[in-house]
Parts: C-alpha cells; structure tokens; sequence
C-alpha cells in the first residue's frame, strides 16, 4: 500500500503522540506486528491502534485481546477486518464526511458512567465534533461511552441542533483483565483539525479576506451564535 504521505495525504495517526504528550504520558511506538505478542503487550498499560494500521492475522490477535487496554480504531476500514469481536461491537454503516477531510461529519455527546464522570461539564448541551468518517456502532458486549449525533441539515456546523440517534461513537468492554475502548471516527484526525484547522485557501466566511477565521471548521455558526444571544 502506497504510504498516504507518499500520496500526497496526511498521515492523521501521526499526532496520536502529540495527543499523548499533551496528556503528559511517555511512550513507545510499537510495530503493528506487536499486536499479536501477548509478552510485549504485557509491558504496556495502554495501546493505542491507528486508523490504517497493517494489523497481524485474526488467530495472533486473538490470543491477547485482554492486553488491549485501550485501543482506538478509525473509520477508514469500516469492517474492522476482526477487532469487532474484541471491542465487542458491530455497525449499522458508516457517516461519510462531507468536505472531507475537513468537514464535520457528526457529533458526539458523553453518556453518564465512571469513564465519563467530570469530562464534561453536567447539563453541557453542546455536543463534541467528530471531523472524520464514522462509524454507526452497535454495542453488543460493549457499553456505550458516547452517542452519536447527526448533523442538521440546515445547520450542520451548530452542535446544538445536532439529531440523536440510536448509534454510539465510543464504547467501552471489560475484557479479561483490562478494558477495549473504541472510537468509532478517527480520533487523530478530528484532534489534529480541532487544534490546526483548515488550510486558508479561499475567503469561507465571506468578509473579502483571506485570514485566521477562514480556518475554521464550523461555517462560522459560533459567530452567528452569538450574535443571535
């Protein structure tokens, strides 16, 4: 497979460090091979697997499921190709990304439960953007961490107006001594375009200039926002 850099795209798991720096955490950079090397997994308290990984044959992956303390899985191979029986899910489709790879694709709002106790704020109506594919996840032995929320049509870049639906966007399952989270979205992307946004290449918010706010990734809905508070 032709590297995505090599093709011109850019390689979104790349700031899966970053994400980790930022949280003050140290880290190893494993081959995807290590995934099925119950020994070497051992060493680590969290794993994280990128989107587009080359993972190892079903039958290796299968013997340490367990030490997948948590693991991320984009949206890029919407089947999963045989971690689903390890997070314990299934899916209903996939939400294209409009605009891709910029474009909002859905939201996410945090159910209540220990892994999202004190994340966000109690009685917070605004959404979390996922600016990535997504998958529809079904649990199945997993317990949902965060539900899914489509765009409105009219305003797709105004969180609050987002639609509920019966899908989750991260999931969690105890499994054997450690627990399997998913996100079912490329979590390094929506945090790379989070944080940098867009490149400023045409005059998006209509005010004759090419500046910061062209940038932004919501279609200036915050500043219709607060004009309209």
């Amino acid at each position: 497979m032709k590297p995505p850099n090599a093709a011109g795209q850019n390689y979104w798991p790349i700031y899966i460090a970053e994400i980790i720096s930022r949280l003050g955490l140290s880290a190893d950079t494993l081959d995807p091979s290590a995934l099925g090397d119950a020994a070497q997994l051992s060493q680590y308290a969290l794993v994280f697997v990128g989107a587009g990984a080359a993972l190892p044959p079903a039958r290796r992956r299968r013997r340490a499921p367990e030490r997948l303390g948590l693991c991320r899985r984009g949206a890029r191979r919407p089947g999963c190709e045989g971690l689903d029986e390890v997070f314990g899910v299934s899916a209903e489709g996939i939400v294209e990304q409009p605009d891709a790879p910029y474009g909002i694709s859905a939201y996410l709002r945090l159910e209540p439960g220990p892994l999202t106790a004190e994340i966000h704020a109690e009685g917070n109506a605004q959404p979390l953007i996922i600016i990535a594919p997504a998958r529809k996840l079904v649990p199945q032995q997993a317990s949902a961490v965060a539900a899914l929320l489509m765009p409105s049509t009219d305003r797709p870049g105004y969180g609050r107006a987002a639609t509920p639906t019966e899908w989750s966007a991260v999931t969690d399952r105890a499994l054997g001594a450690g627990r399997a989270v998913y996100f079912g979205f490329d979590l390094a992307q929506t945090m790379w375009l989070l944080h940098q946004g867009r490149p400023v290449d045409a005059d998006r918010d209509g005010d004759g200039y090419w500046r910061t706010p062209d940038a932004r990734l919501d279609r200036g809905e915050r500043r219709r926002d607060a004009v309209q508070r």
